[in-house]
């Protein structure tokens, strides 16, 4: 692959872990896309470096403000923000203390 070519790779899933109405935790489920743990700690870095980024930062939240418009526009204005559960993951990952 050349240093042009760039594809996303499905490598988990991101659960934000909620108890009292208040975001408590963060948890990471990798799938079998990623081999060993050193994958797995590269992603993280690799996550950890983003999150500093304000300019990754700023892109990926304007990526839910977009599609946030498109709702609000189109869909239902009294709903609220929570994510829905609906392919009952729930209690799958555990919850880190």
């Amino acid at each position: 692959m050349s240093s042009t070519e760039r594809k996303a790779v499905e490598v988990g899933n991101v659960y934000a872990i909620v108890g009292d109405d208040k975001l408590q935790a963060v948890e990471v489920e990798f799938n079998d896309n990623l081999k060993g743990t050193d994958a797995a700690v590269t992603v993280l870095n690799t996550l950890n470096a983003s999150l500093h980024n304000a300019g990754w930062v700023a892109n990926s939240v304007m990526r839910v403000a977009q599609r946030d418009a498109q709702v609000q526009r189109d869909g239902d204005q009294d709903g609220d923000n929570m994510v829905a559960n609906d392919e009952g993951t729930e209690g799958k990952v555990p919850v880190a203390g």
